[in-house]
């Protein structure tokens, strides 16, 4: 219990989410009556579940093996990461109602009459992040309530949180730097065209650009990604396909970006 209790804490020093999970996954498994733990993460831009998982044949993590169309509600990893509850499934009857998939073949390897019980967890803002998957026999819906998993379950979702937002703190900062840097260049090859044309004297030294209207990061984020949407749709014709090999983008997250800033409908 003593050593059960101190792996958890351990968490705690996780400095990415994938580091977390991939310590989670073994932590909690050992010594369980498990037949297979698995950790499903949601990415957006890719409309996918990725998985993480062990078993009682292959204790090592092993990472996509589970891996999810986010889209598809038929899938019980799917339903439990949107439902915002825990589900469990007492009995997935060897994964006979399910298509062809790589979860189907997972679960018929399984013992008979293993379930699921499902929690999903959420990142800083609240939205859905993922869900942990509990797979065996006798499973209950109060299973993260017990002992050592409720330990365990509170600690990685606390910390997949924080850890959330200290991803998007740097994301932000790296973008303002890319703003700030954007600013400069521009500033330098201003300065070069006034010394070629002679038409002023040569510009003083250039300066970071002044930032203190910034009250809201986020919204100045917005504005600079909503121009740079709208330059290049000009740019390109409004070719979306075009547009979107130039961003390094997909078409659909593409499409998503100027409904959000009013360029579609």
């Amino acid at each position: 219990m003593k050593n059960r209790l101190k792996n958890a804490l351990s968490l705690i020093d996780c400095p990415t989410t994938e580091s977390l999970i991939t310590q989670f996954l073994p932590h909690c498994f050992f010594r369980s009556s498990l037949s297979a733990l698995a950790v499903v993460v949601l990415s957006p831009r890719d409309n996918r579940l990725l998985s993480y998982s062990v078993d009682y044949s292959q204790p090592q993590v092993t990472a996509g093996l589970l891996d999810t169309d986010a889209s598809d509600i038929s899938q019980p990893l799917v339903q439990v990461t949107f439902n915002r509850t825990p589900l469990c499934w007492t009995n997935l009857s060897q994964g006979s109602h399910l298509e062809e998939s790589s979860l189907k073949t997972f679960i018929r390897g399984l013992p008979a009459n293993s379930g699921i019980h499902g929690f999903p967890f959420c990142d800083h803002e609240g939205k859905p992040a993922g869900a942990i998957c509990r797979l065996g026999t006798g499973l209950t819906r109060k299973e993260h309530e017990r002992g050592m998993t409720a330990i365990y379950y509170r600690i990685f979702c606390h910390h997949f949180s924080s850890l959330t937002r200290r991803m998007q703190i740097r994301t932000q900062n790296q973008q303002l730097r890319g703003l700030l840097q954007l600013a400069q260049e521009k500033e330098r090859r201003l300065e070069a065209m006034m010394t070629q044309t002679m038409v002023t004297p040569a510009l003083p030294p250039s300066s970071d650009p002044d930032m203190s209207g910034i009250r809201d990061l986020t919204s100045a984020l917005d504005r600079y990604e909503s121009d740079i949407l709208n330059y290049r749709m000009q740019a390109d014709n409004h070719d979306l396909n075009k547009t979107a090999v130039n961003l390094n983008i997909s078409k659909r997250a593409l499409v998503y970006k100027l409904k959000k800033y009013g360029y579609m409908s």
